[in-house]
């Protein structure tokens, strides 16, 4: 009886161990497709950042302060402001 108990608990064990190996292959895939996945966003998203920088300097007149907005204190500002008078 013990003898059988033990065999039925090798199987199962030998079963469960199986099925996580399975889910952790599955897992991998998932994680790995995920990753490329983000990288790929990560990726569109910065050239989409700087398509929208590249308009704003097109629209602004190439003169943007820190941070790409205009300091007003800046020679830069004077200077877009004048030249948006002309």
């Amino acid at each position: 009886m013990k003898q059988e108990l033990e065999e039925k608990l090798g199987l199962r064990e030998a079963g469960l161990r199986k099925e996580l190996i399975e889910k952790e292959r599955t897992w991998e895939r998932t994680r790995k497709e995920l990753q490329e996945q983000l990288s790929t966003l990560s990726i569109e998203s910065v050239r989409e950042r700087e398509d929208r920088e590249s308009r704003i300097a097109e629209i602004t007149g190439g003169i943007p302060g820190p941070g790409g907005r205009f300091n007003r204190s800046s020679r830069s500002w004077e200077t877009w402001k004048t030249n948006a008078r002309a």
